[in-house]
């Protein structure tokens, strides 16, 4: 009701004033005739695609409910358990080079510390190297270099020793992520699966406009008689706007 106010609904659609309780019979019909609606969407789709579609793009999203009294709702969910995909490691370059200048940089702050530290030390007979030593540990642990790197104290001075094996073994998932898919290499080849993929922003940007953008369909609190399939037909209904917008 809000977007017809601020919006030329009436004007471009052609419609009387109407209420709540038009939109709600609108859903009942929306419910009746789902199965029509999608397979018409289908037949357009194929029409203008000019054959089946050889990759579908999906994601999985969630949404919440207001209340405790509907029974399509339940608490949590679980995304485990798939079995049979093909998992294709990538990389991106850019974060890669990104992540190896963090690390030097790090290196560069943290021989700034040990430096700052043992020029205090050197300069003060009351100062305590072991206290440095702890903090610098912490600051390790802060920025995870304590698994490539250990600190020494000898003589009030701080030392720094690099585990050359580690630190090798360390870049090497750098800017890596695995794509998971069910089609076999010989439909699909890593780089096209990989392009296809690039193109799940158009279903983040679609789950955008679902959720939080014009359509809006969160939180679900529909509570008028038959409430479950009228939630079915706000479900239905949104994406099926979503493909108007």
């Amino acid at each position: 009701m809000r977007f017809s106010e601020q919006h030329a609904v009436e004007d471009i659609l052609g419609l009387d004033t109407f209420d709540e309780g038009d939109l709600y019979k609108a859903l009942d019909s929306l419910s009746l005739h789902q199965e029509e609606i999608e397979q018409k969407l289908y037949k357009t789709y194929l029409k203008n695609k000019g054959g089946v579609p050889t990759l579908v793009l999906f994601d999985v999203t969630s949404s919440y409910f207001e209340g405790e009294h509907n029974e399509l709702a339940a608490f949590g969910y679980n995304r485990d358990g798939k079995k049979g995909k093909r998992y294709i490691l990538m990389r991106n370059d850019a974060v890669y080079s990104k992540e190896e200048k963090r690390r030097d940089d790090k290196l560069k702050k943290l021989e700034d510390l040990i430096q700052k530290r043992n020029d205090f030390v050197k300069g003060s007979s009351r100062a305590c190297a072991e206290g440095g030593m702890k903090t610098l540990q912490v600051w390790l642990k802060k920025y995870k270099m304590n698994t490539y790197i250990t600190l020494s104290l000898t003589e009030k001075e701080i030392s720094y020793h690099q585990n050359l094996e580690a630190q090798i073994k360390r870049p090497m998932l750098d800017g890596c992520y695995v794509i998971v898919t069910d089609d076999k290499k010989e439909t699909l080849t890593a780089t096209e699966v990989h392009r296809s993929y690039m193109q799940l922003q158009r279903v983040e940007r679609d789950f955008r406009i679902l959720k939080t953008g014009f359509l809006e369909v969160r939180p679900i609190f529909v509570r008028k008689k038959r409430k479950n399939q009228k939630t079915r037909s706000r479900l239905d209904a949104c994406p099926q706007n979503c493909e108007i917008f």
